[in-house]
């Protein structure tokens, strides 16, 4: 019986032996897969194309400090022209880099969706060409703006053009498709 456990022994210790040997090879071999996996975390923009929020920015004609919290993924949070709504109210978003669009998602307080809007795109943040017109926005916490194709763009400008006596546009969060 104890040369039994003398062999397994031996044999526990041999295994951790030539396992031992090993790791040094499996941990260079793991570093190579995490500096790629990195690199490629780099460049990464989505299955759709659309740059990571972080690299987002946005600023607003009205209550431009607060314009960011529009873009920071909580619906607890978000921008306010802080007034009622009138034409030429105006959110924009810069992307960090061009990107396909196939819609704009826009998170509203109850009552506090833009009455009508107008949503122009650029490349260049100079010139700007029309990619959608919403006469008449439905009253609904979240808007959804579907272009007839994808839309290439590093710049969305969106401008009320509706009013309302009473409600503010608010802006609680906005998602890019």
């Amino acid at each position: 019986m104890k040369v039994v456990r003398i062999f397994i022994i031996l044999m526990f210790l041999t295994i951790c032996a030539c396992e031992k040997e090993k790791a040094p090879k499996r941990a260079a071999s793991l570093e190579g897969v995490k500096e790629k996996a990195q690199k490629r975390a780099v460049s990464f923009k989505g299955a759709s194309g659309i740059p990571p929020k972080a690299e987002w920015s946005v600023t607003a004609s009205l209550n431009s400090e607060k314009a960011p919290l529009a873009i920071d993924n909580d619906r607890n949070t978000g921008w306010n022209t802080s007034r009622k709504q009138s034409p030429g109210q105006r959110l924009k978003i810069d992307l960090g880099s061009e990107a396909n669009i196939n819609e704009v998602i826009i998170f509203s307080r109850p009552k506090d969706h833009p009455r009508s809007l107008v949503v122009e795109v650029s490349s260049d943040d100079k010139t700007y060409r029309k990619a959608k017109e919403i006469k008449r926005v439905p009253d609904s916490t979240e808007t959804v703006i579907s272009f007839k194709g994808p839309v290439q763009a590093r710049y969305i400008r969106m401008t009320q053009t509706g009013e309302d006596d009473r409600y503010w546009w608010t802006v609680k969060e906005i998602n890019i498709r």
